[in-house]
């Protein structure tokens, strides 16, 4: 295990980003190119609101939860056939900000996501 100083870890987690991989969705899909494609999808909507979060974009944690509704529910409605564990969909998404935004994010992106407006199959 390597030892880093607390200023030398929080660096690198900042210049870092841990991304989910396609099994880590839960997605119900048995043809593997559109299985990637939605995760690419859905990935590429976490990096887009990490980066306004880490930019300074958000003064709340509510903000936070909105951005990542406001960017998720169309992907999750065009693609509900296949989102089948709204409850591990979901942690996906608190997972990835807790562990590259804020650890205490988790319980209350996971709660907020759950509840994503305009897409009923998460609520």
């Amino acid at each position: 295990m390597t030892k880093l100083t607390l200023k030398e870890k929080t660096k690198a987690l900042q210049d870092t980003v841990a991304m989910p991989e396609a099994r880590d969705w839960y997605l119900n899909c048995s043809d593997q190119t559109r299985l990637f494609a939605v995760a690419r999808e859905l990935n590429d909507a976490l990096l887009q609101t990490l980066n306004e979060g880490k930019s300074g974009a958000f003064s709340t944690i509510e903000g936070v939860s909105g951005t990542i509704s406001n960017a998720i529910a169309p992907i999750a409605e065009k693609h509900q056939d296949v989102i089948t564990n709204k409850y591990r969909f979901s942690s996906t998404i608190a997972m990835f900000f807790a562990v590259n935004y804020n650890p205490s994010f988790y319980n209350y992106i996971l709660e907020k996501v759950i509840l994503i407006k305009g897409y009923q199959a998460i609520s």
